[in-house]
């Protein structure tokens, strides 16, 4: 297969994962309009980074198989498997935030990405995404460091939780 096989079968995926998106849309907002939200666990952000690892990786690793063959490992390979990864990190984090504010792992447990304060938007998410290259931040979750999030102005709470909070007694509209 050539490169050219490679990203014809990468649009055909990103156009089935886009047919196939969840049918419950996640808007672009931000919490400052919303009093009551509920937070991701630390668990659920461990099982989101899991998941979308192990889906990254099956993605980049047929990228890698089809730029550089084993066999061939000088200086410039090695630096353009590196580059590929890193932007296909950025693309995949970054893409499947912006279309439906969720990766695959948020998809699992049910959370997404929305702002703390401000405007959610492209140039946000692309912060966020960009944000993730901060050595360690992988790991910050450990500490409720999040470091992604708090430079980016976002966070991860379970979806469409800041309108199905209710409290004892009260009825949900359903009208």
């Amino acid at each position: 297969l050539s490169i050219y096989s490679y990203y014809l079968i990468s649009i055909f995926v990103a156009a089935v994962l886009w047919l196939s998106k969840p049918e419950d849309d996640v808007p672009f907002i931000s919490l400052a309009n919303y009093e009551l939200v509920v937070y991701s666990t630390s668990g659920q952000r461990l099982l989101n980074y899991v998941v979308d690892s192990v889906y990254f990786s099956t993605i980049n690793f047929s990228w890698l198989m089809f730029h550089v063959p084993s066999e061939h490992h000088t200086t410039a390979s090695v630096l353009l498997n590196l580059a590929g990864t890193f932007i296909n990190f950025l693309f995949y984090y970054f893409l499947a935030e912006l279309l439906f504010r969720r990766t695959m792992g948020k998809i699992i447990t049910n959370t997404c990405v929305v702002a703390t304060h401000g405007n959610m938007g492209p140039a946000r998410i692309f912060g966020r995404s960009l944000a993730r290259f901060i050595p360690f931040d992988v790991l910050s979750f450990l500490w409720n460091g999040n470091w992604h999030d708090k430079v980016s102005g976002t966070t991860v709470v379970h979806a469409h939780s800041w309108e199905d909070i209710m409290f004892e007694g009260e009825e949900k509209d359903l009208s």
